[in-house]
């Protein structure tokens, strides 16, 4: 289990470094691509079960390992955060980050259980996916109504 963590952070470090290597560290779509190859590292080994599994588990020792590595991963959102926004965000840093990382769970659990089941199979009909669609475009435009009166 250790190995297979071990690995694939190693895995995800390598792909984070080229892809920042020559290159500016405040770009923020580099940003974005090495937070990407971390969620693809994720899905394609199905690293997100596996974390669930042990999380559920009475394996002590194993969710203190599934933690460190969820909190290495903080770590480096929130260097890579002041990096690019700059020192003046160091404050904001870490409560933006498990800000983050708490809707990026989300939004990835719901497109998981939402959209395909194993078997690819849709998990829920057409109308309950469109009618999901509806309610977030909804809050979409009411908040963005709301928030351009005060920008």
């Amino acid at each position: 289990m250790a190995e297979i963590l071990e690995n694939s952070r190693e895995e995800a470090n390598q792909s984070r470094i080229t892809a920042q290597i020559g290159k500016d560290k405040q770009v923020r779509t580099i940003f974005i691509e090495q937070i990407s190859i971390l969620i693809r590292l994720h899905e394609e080994r199905k690293l997100y079960r596996l974390f669930e599994a042990i999380l559920h588990s009475n394996e002590a020792d194993l969710k203190k390992l599934v933690l460190q590595h969820r909190i290495k991963d903080m770590e480096w959102l929130t260097a890579r955060l002041i990096e690019v926004r700059g020192e003046e965000f160091r404050p904001y840093a870490f409560e933006s980050v498990v800000l983050f990382t708490g809707m990026l769970q989300h939004t990835l659990f719901v497109n998981r259980y939402t959209n395909m089941s194993e078997d690819n199979t849709p998990l829920l009909d057409n109308k309950a996916i469109i009618k999901r669609k509806a309610i977030t475009k909804v809050g979409i435009d009411s908040t963005t109504k709301t928030t351009s009166k005060y920008i």
